[in-house]
Order: C-alpha cells, then structure tokens, then sequence
C-alpha cells in the first residue's frame, strides 16, 4: 500500500453519480457501447447488456469480499509510483477521510509512515522487486493515524504484473493491523529487560533448562561462575559446561552427577555439586532445582538456582581448625594449671618444713643456717616462676618494655652462666662456652637478653642426661650475631617442633624425668628476642638426637676501641635509711622489718594504713615499703595524704603489692608511688632500691 505518491486508487467515475465522480473505495469498469442504429442486430446488445450486468455484480461481489477483510488490501504502480487501488479498511484503520488521502497524493508517504521505516522502505521494494512473480516479501512499518497514534502494519507484497520488458509493473499487498501485537511483544521484552537486570544483579547463579534438559537461559553470575557465555551454552545440556569430571580426572559420569537428577523434577530438589570452571578449576556449589510448569500444570522445564559454597567450606574448615585449637588450648590449659600447681607445691614443702626447723630450740648454728637457706633458694624459684607468668602476660598484651643500653655480649653470657651453673654442676654436665675473640657490644636489656640466654642453658641441663655436652657458641654472619646453644640430649619430636614455642607446649616425656617446667619459658624467650628484633629457631634430627636452639640478634655499628660496659657484681650498699614498712599481714611486714633492721636500717613496722600515717608524722621516713590491699586505708590513699605533707614530698614511696599488671602500676604511679614491686621482693633488688632512692 506504499507509494512516493498516492495511496489510493484513481478510477474512472461510475455511472450515475453526480458530476461523473465515483467513490475511492468503490471498484467499477466502463463497458463498451456497441454502435447499433435502429435497424442494428438487438441479440448482441443484449448480449452485451448481460456481459454487462454480470461484470457489474462480479464487481459488486469483489468489492464486498475485499471490504470485509480485517486488513488492508491494495495495487501499488512501481512505474507510475502510486496506489491504483486499495479497499475500505484503510480509511477504517487510518482514521482520515478519502478526500484527506486523496489530498496527500504524492507525499503521503513522508507524511504518514514513521521516519525509521521510511529509510527502510526503499530497500524492501528493491528486494521485491527482485523476485520471481508469485514469491512474496514481507514488511513491517507504523503509520501516523489521525488521531496522532501510531499504527504498527505487517505488510506482504508480491510481483502482480510486469512490462512487455519484464519490469514490475505492479504489486498487490495485503497489510494487517499488528499494533496491539507489537504492544504486547514490547512489553514482553521490557518484563524480560527487567527480569534479566534482576537475575543478573542477583548473587545467585541462575540457569533455565527446557523440557529437554537444555539450557536456555543463564545470568550474569551463572557466566561468571562458569566461564562460559549464554550463546555457549543455549542449546546445551548443562552438564557438558560445568561439571563433566572428577577433581581427580575421571570421566564423571550422568548418573553420579546430583544436578541432573533434578531433570525433570515434579517438586524442588536441593542438593551440592562439584563444578568444573572452563579454566578447569573444580569448586563446590550448593543448588535449589525447581520445576517451571504450564498452565496445566505439567513441568516444562526447570530453574536451578547454584551458589558456589566454596568461601562457606573454608569458614566451616577455619572454624572446625579454631575449634581443634581451642580444645588443644583448654587442654593444654588444664595440664598448664596442673603443672603450676605442682610447680608452687614443690617450693612450699622444704619452706614448711625449714621454718618448722627454725621453730625448734636444739638447732645448732649450721643448721638454721642451713633452714634459712632452703628457705631463701625455694623463695627464689617461686619468685621466678611468677616473674615468668608476669613477663609472658606482658609479652601478650604488648606491655612489656625493654630497658635497652650498651652491655658487652661477654657480661650477659656471665650472668646467664652464672644462673645456670647451679643445675649443669648438679647434673655433672660438661658446658664449653665460645665466645669471638673480639669483645662485641649489644644493644639491649642485659636483664631480658640474660634471662633468654639462662633459659635456654636450663633447658638444656634438664633435658640431657647426666653427664652430657653442652655448648653455648656466637659468631658474627654479617650484620647480625648467632647465638648457639647446644646439647647431645634427648632431643625433639617434628610435632613439638612445631609448637615448642608456644605457650603450654610440653615434651610428652616430661612427667618420668622429673624436670618439666610450666610450658611457658620458651615462650617467653621467644617473645624477649622478638622485642629484640631477633628470631630464634630450633634443630633437632629426633629423638635421643639432641637439640641446637639458634638465636641471631642484630648487631649494632662496633666502634673500635669503645670502652666495653662491665657489669659489676657487688651490690649496690647504702648508709642506714629510715624506713616505715607497712601491711596488714604482719607475717609479711615483721620479718621484712626484721631483714631491713639486721641490714642496719632504722626500721618501723605499721600493720594498716591509718596506723602508718600516723606513725609516719612522728617517725618521719625518707623510704616507705606499703601494701596497697589493706581493709582500713587501702595503699593508694595512704600514698595521697603522705604526699599532701610538707614531710611527704621527698620521701621515697615504694608500693609492695602481689599485683603486678601495667594497669596496676599505672594506678601506682598516679597515687604517688616512685616504685612499684611484686611480693615476694628479692633482698638485692631491696639493697639497690635503697641505694636509689
């Protein structure tokens, strides 16, 4: 029905109209009038009369048919360019009168049909007009209607006539209304325009199968999970792109595949897979399969919903490992606590039984001096047992600050010789120490650095049989210093190894040798050479294969000639100080005043608090040792109202105390206090205090 210049038809008028003009929808022929006189042959007029009449109704019936056909009919001229005929459904589904379309004629293409078919318009009539006659081509294209709307026509034309040349001449075609069609259908692509931006904006892989068990549809994450693309895998079973072997290569056959189970499936069906990515990793997946089904109810297909669980599997693996850690933690909790309470009992009995000798009245001089040193070496360890627990909780919590300086390598090993000396005699070890010959300088805590050292030297002495080798050994390895303790001992398992560092780890045949500690003291040495910014490891080849535990430091520049700091050996002494001691256990503050008065001290002994301060105005002390738990005043507030008196400002306040937490020497230091010690102090620790303050 298109044409560069008319639509409808122009047609000889019709007999009997006014002003010999015929309709545009109506279809008539001129007969031919035969040329009869009066005396001329009436058969073949009447004749002609019939021809006549039954054209007139063949027409007539044309007319009608093509009428009530619910579309639009019509002749189009290629020659000419216009429309030769069309029937009255234009007019209909137009909305414009015949004479509206007769006066488009020539331009009522621009005009009426959509500017984005017009320039495709031209390439369909050449296309036609390319084929054989009774081939046709079809065409679709919108219409302005009179109304404004547009009017979506799906058109078919075929050849209808050609030149003596064999041009087109004409063409019929026939076009149909398919605006409510085209409505339906774009509405159809925007809820699938919707579906697939919800779909692909989902975490979910999502995959759509037919009634044959192939994919038709996969969203964006489902791509991405697989590694392959919509267009790769339409058509395809879903079992050809993603799961097809096992992790360790074999053919994975149908049936031993969960997924394809769910094909096709009457209700949901949940289950887990392993997929196989297109770059051939496996990954396991979790997947909800659920039937799609017609209107009468019948499955035709099914949407399966796949979500890689891989992260969920790590999680439940990292949780089950945190859970076999926290058990193997509570349990070397419990064997820690047992252990400790071993540890405190072992100390306690020889002090019971010292002080019951001291009690008795028939002790000759050697033997009480024999009881109070039982009584001051078993002190001494559980002294440093607690030390230990204090300094490995510091460690933990980052509160434990070195007190760094220059101190020659030869001074620590001295002192952690020294420390360790007592267990290697006693155990009749053989111990070689060597040093470089050139004196080296550290920078670090001799106290830590000698501790550590001791440690390891103790270690070995208890865990190497009597009379057994031991060797401490350094060497210069560029800027750094290694440091090596050696012994032919009972050696190490490769599962203690692996933990030997950690808190609580003990040998598993500690128990018949009688030397286990708590489990922590290599703990503690490796958190001190940590704070050293050093690293220390252990080697072992196994049991009874002895042990080398190797320990490098970093080294600072050595200066040539630098005089080396040696750490001397006497105790710092003082004149005698008056000193006020004060605690409410009066076993702890009368034999603590007993020492400070055989050390020539002028002495005073308070049993609480409001006790002490008034003491203290009369008596006037330049050092006071007090409890901070006392149920009357505690230590804090005595602090606070000795340094509120002119007498207060310069004593030396010194808090005795069983805690020893940084909290609780933060708490110390704003009451007041100049130094903060943990009970039971050690009497050289005390002589240096005094000689301090």
């Amino acid at each position: 029905m298109l044409a560069n210049d008319g639509l409808i038809l122009n047609r000889p008028p019709e007999r009997g109209t006014n002003g010999g003009q015929g309709s545009l929808m109506s279809a008539s022929i001129e007969p031919l009038a035969p040329d009869v006189g009066a005396t001329g042959d009436m058969s073949t007029l009447a004749r002609l009369q019939r021809v006549e009449e039954a054209l007139r109704q063949s027409e007539e019936f044309t007319r009608r048919v093509t009428d009530a056909v619910p579309g639009i009919l019509y002749v189009y001229d290629v020659v000419d360019r216009r429309n030769v005929w069309g029937n009255r459904e234009m007019v209909a589904l137009l909305g414009y009168s015949e004479a509206d379309l007769a006066s488009m004629q020539g331009e009522l293409l621009q005009r009426l049909v959509h500017p984005d078919d017009f320039v495709r318009y031209p390439a369909h009539l050449q296309r036609l007009m390319g084929l054989p006659d009774g081939v046709a081509a079809d065409f679709e294209y919108r219409m302005l209607r009179a109304d404004g709307t547009w009017l979506w026509l799906h058109s078919r034309d075929q050849v209808f006539r050609r030149d003596d040349a064999g041009r087109t001449r004409q063409i019929v075609g026939a076009a149909l209304d398919i605006t409510e069609r085209r409505r339906v259908e774009e509405q159809l692509r925007e809820s699938e325009r919707r579906l697939a931006a919800v779909l692909n904006n989902t975490l979910s892989s999502i995959f759509l199968m037919d009634d044959r068990q192939q994919c038709v549809y996969m969203n964006a994450a489902a791509e991405q999970l697989t590694g392959y693309t919509l267009g790769e895998t339409t058509g395809r079973p879903l079992h050809d792109a993603v799961h097809h072997t096992h992790p360790d290569g074999r053919p994975y056959p149908l049936a031993e595949c969960p997924i394809d189970q769910a094909f096709p499936t009457q209700n949901q069906m949940q289950g887990e897979e392993t997929f196989v990515h297109r770059d051939a990793s496996f990954y396991p997946v979790a997947f909800t399969a659920s039937p799609v089904r017609d209107e009468s109810g019948r499955p035709i297909g099914t949407v399966i919903e796949v979500r890689d669980i891989r992260a969920q599997r790590e999680a439940a693996e990292t949780l089950r490992r945190s859970e076999d850690a926290l058990r193997e933690a509570d349990r070397r909790k419990d064997q820690f606590l047992a252990i400790l309470s071993h540890e405190l009992r072992n100390p306690l009995a020889p002090i019971r039984t010292a002080a019951h000798l001291l009690a008795k009245t028939n002790l000759d001089e050697s033997q009480a001096a024999e009881a109070r040193n039982i009584i001051q070496r078993q002190v001494r360890l559980m002294a440093l047992l607690l030390d230990d627990l204090l300094d490995i909780a510091r460690i933990t919590q980052g509160k434990l600050q070195l007190k760094r300086k220059q101190v020659s390598l030869s001074s620590i090993v001295d002192a952690a010789v020294e420390a360790a000396r007592p267990l290697i005699e006693a155990r009749q070890h053989a111990l070689r120490v060597d040093l470089p010959e050139v004196p080296l300088q550290l920078d670090a805590d001799p106290l830590r650095l000698g501790q550590v050292l001791a440690n390891l030297l103790t270690n070995a002495a208890k865990y190497t049989d009597p009379g057994g080798h031991i060797e401490l050994s350094a060497r210069v390895d560029g800027d750094r210093l290694e440091l090596r303790v050696q012994d032919d001992g009972i050696g190490i398992t490769p599962a203690l190894r692996q933990r030997l560092f950690t808190m609580f780890a003990q040998g598993e045949d500690r128990d018949h040798r009688g030397e286990g500690g708590l489990g922590i003291g290599l703990a503690l040495v490796k958190g001190l050479v940590e704070l050293h910014a050093g690293s220390i490891e252990v080697e072992s080849e196994g049991v009874r294969k002895g042990s080398t535990f190797v320990l490098r430091l970093p080294l600072p520049p050595q200066e040539s000639g630098a005089p080396l700091d040696a750490a001397s050996k006497d105790e710092a002494q003082s004149a005698g100080r008056r000193v006020l001691v004060v605690d409410d256990n009066r076993d702890a503050a009368d034999s603590l005043g007993m020492l400070l008065l055989v050390s020539g001290h002028d002495v005073r002994v308070a049993h609480g608090g409001r006790a002490a301060l008034s003491l203290a105005e009369e008596f006037r002390p330049e050092v006071v040792l007090l409890d901070i738990g006392m149920p009357d005043l505690d230590g804090y507030a005595v602090a606070r109202q000795m340094r509120a008196e002119l007498w207060g400002a310069d004593v030396c306040l010194v808090a005795l105390t069983g805690w020893g937490q940084e909290e609780d020497r933060r708490r110390t230091r704003l009451a007041g206090f100049d130094h903060h010690f943990t009970k039971p102090i050690d009497p050289e620790k005390l002589a240096s205090l005094f000689a301090a303050c």
